[in-house]
């Protein structure tokens, strides 16, 4: 609870306890996931077909990305981003580490294997899980 007698009090004194490096997949699914069927997501896809997800699930298919990144080069300390539509893979690809900077999170890209052209369909740097 936030100590203070005043509103005041509580703003002034108030600090975000931003930690060096922060893993939201474990924060958001990993400790959900333990080993149950528990569910974790319902999507429907234009095509009014329906998918169910277990936390389980979401994990599993999460490090099947993120083995498929390294084994194809992308290293610890690289920086990758993914651009997606609202789907299931949207939630299995968020980034699973963030950098905490003085102005709040780093989200620049900037990483040696960085190309622009594979943001677009079609063009190289398709990744297949």
């Amino acid at each position: 609870m936030l100590k203070g007698q005043t509103y005041d009090a509580v703003y002034r004194d108030f600090r975000w306890k931003i930690p060096k490096t922060y893993n939201i997949g474990v924060d958001v699914c990993d400790k959900w996931a333990s080993g149950s069927k528990r569910l974790a997501l319902i999507y429907v896809g234009p095509d009014e077909k329906e998918q169910r997800f277990s936390f389980q699930d979401l994990k599993a298919l999460s490090n099947r990305l993120s083995n498929a990144l390294r084994a194809n080069g992308v290293e610890k300390s690289d920086r990758v981003g993914i651009l997606l539509p609202q789907c299931p893979e949207t939630l299995i690809s968020p980034p699973t580490k963030t950098r905490s900077t003085p102005s709040g999170t780093d989200t620049t890209c900037n990483s040696r294997h960085a190309d622009p052209s594979s943001s677009s369909p079609g063009t190289r740097g398709t990744l297949s899980v």
